[in-house]
């Protein structure tokens, strides 16, 4: 009886050593990996930031055509801006397909306005051009709207 007893412990205790080691070695393979992984990251998140560079000294940039006179809205104050005729000047993002269908509508603060410009100067008709900040944030609806913090600057265009 002390022999089974002394057999069932031993083996018990290999299965046991066993089954340790093996999620040892998986809990080293997977830091592994994860090493690996974080390597390849770091390698591509300076690869992006390098090529981001290149297209930071490439800000996007639109023109457009007002389709209405541009309005604050009473529920946030924000100024309400619909473009039509949609044209790029500068578009690293290619974003210019999103907006020539149905146009685009900003929804900026009086601070992205040019300096001396102001709500009651844009009018429909005026053509306007703006300045996106790198990757911007836009809804997916029809006309998309670009919201203030991706607006860097809003300015009147001469014609």
């Amino acid at each position: 009886m002390k022999k089974v007893k002394m057999v069932i412990a031993g083996a018990a205790l290999l299965v046991l050593l066993g089954a340790c080691g093996q999620q040892n070695n998986a809990t080293k393979e997977s830091s592994e990996a994860s090493v690996s992984t974080e390597q390849s990251t770091n390698q591509s998140t300076a690869d992006s930031t390098s090529g981001s560079k290149d297209q930071a000294s490439e800000s996007s940039v639109f023109t457009g055509v007002l389709a209405e006179d541009a309005n604050v809205t009473d529920s946030d104050n924000s100024i309400r801006i619909s473009l039509d005729k949609i044209e790029a000047v500068s578009d690293p993002e290619e974003m210019l397909p999103s907006f020539q269908t149905n146009g685009v509508i900003l929804n900026a603060q009086e601070e992205q306005l040019a300096e001396g410009l102001t709500v009651e100067q844009l009018k429909a008709g005026d053509k306007i051009q703006f300045t996106l900040a790198e990757l911007p944030i836009m809804t997916m609806s029809i006309p998309p709207q670009i919201p203030g913090n991706s607006i860097t600057l809003i300015e009147k265009v001469e014609e």
